[in-house]
């Protein structure tokens, strides 16, 4: 139901009304522009329609980085080199290649930074172990604190 009382308000208001319609257009604008290309799924540009490659892009795009976000997988960013690479991804699922060789393909292209899990090799060892090393420090230091307030 309409209120009138509002409706009459705004229009004596001249400067409401413009207000309104300011925010109007540039709630139009926002999703006009931002929203739209992140509301299309990578999977929906293409005419194959088999759910099985679907699902095993989908799996593929969650463990390659994207290299523009850096902190967000190509399956989740809207940067184009996320695009390319998912329709990189895409192309070499209809060529019929496995997982793990999709993986090996981008990682060799685009190196050790693109997967969203670190290998374990020499120079990411730090990376791996860092954690363990912490809480065994931070458990001796509570250990010496706890005797030290004993005595």
């Amino acid at each position: 139901m309409v209120n009138f009382r509002f409706l009459y308000l705004m229009l004596i208001d001249r400067s409401s009304l413009c207000k309104y319609i300011k925010i109007f257009f540039l709630i139009l604008f926002y999703f006009l522009f931002f929203e739209a290309d992140s509301l299309k799924a990578s999977y929906l540009d293409t005419e194959d329609t088999n759910i099985e490659l679907m699902e095993r892009e989908r799996e593929i795009s969650g463990l390659l980085r994207c290299l523009v976000c850096q902190n967000q997988s190509i399956l989740e960013s809207n940067a184009p080199l996320a695009k390319d690479m998912r329709l990189l991804v895409r192309s070499q699922l209809i060529d019929g290649k496995s997982n793990d060789e999709i993986i090996d393909y981008v990682h060799d292209r685009y190196g050790d930074f693109v997967l969203m899990k670190p290998l374990f090799k020499k120079y990411t060892i730090f990376l791996w172990l860092s954690p363990f090393v912490f809480f065994v420090m931070g458990l001796l230091f509570i250990l010496t604190k706890n005797k030290k307030s004993k005595t």
